[in-house]
């Protein structure tokens, strides 16, 4: 079975504005693919500082039940109060040098590559302007 090609002659003015409106399209779609490429990087990056904040909250409190647990009690002797609470001083010491591990540092997402949408925008509006 053979394909059969079919031309249709417009004017010239009524060329030149559907190939401008067609190349605007193309352009909105350009940058909406754009816009749900730095979307997607946001919501990634965006699990990730929850991840980040759920571990340092479920730390923090693992920290303050470790310390209520050395709180001294009212009626202990003079002499213990001051064991303990030279503990508790060094402690509170220790977690105020603490360096955070490099681990627990959340690196921003690599960006992805949208040099390419970028590059056929620009082509895009040049050929807008020249129809235009």
């Amino acid at each position: 079975m053979e394909a059969k090609q079919v031309y249709i002659s417009f004017e010239n003015q009524e060329y030149r504005s559907n190939k401008a409106s067609l190349l605007i399209c193309k352009a909105e779609i350009i940058q909406l693919q754009k816009r749900l490429v730095n979307l997607h990087a946001l919501r990634s990056h965006k699990k990730r500082l929850l991840a980040n904040l759920a571990h340092l909250t479920s730390s923090t409190e693992f920290i303050v039940e470790r310390l209520e647990e050395k709180m001294p009690e009212h009626e202990m002797p003079k002499h213990l109060k001051r064991k303990i609470s030279k503990k508790v001083e060094k402690t509170k010491q220790k977690i105020i040098t603490a360096n955070p591990s490099k681990e627990n540092v959340v690196k921003p997402e690599e960006a992805f590559d949208v040099s390419d949408l970028d590059k056929e925008l620009v082509e895009l509006n040049r050929r807008i302007r020249e129809l235009g």
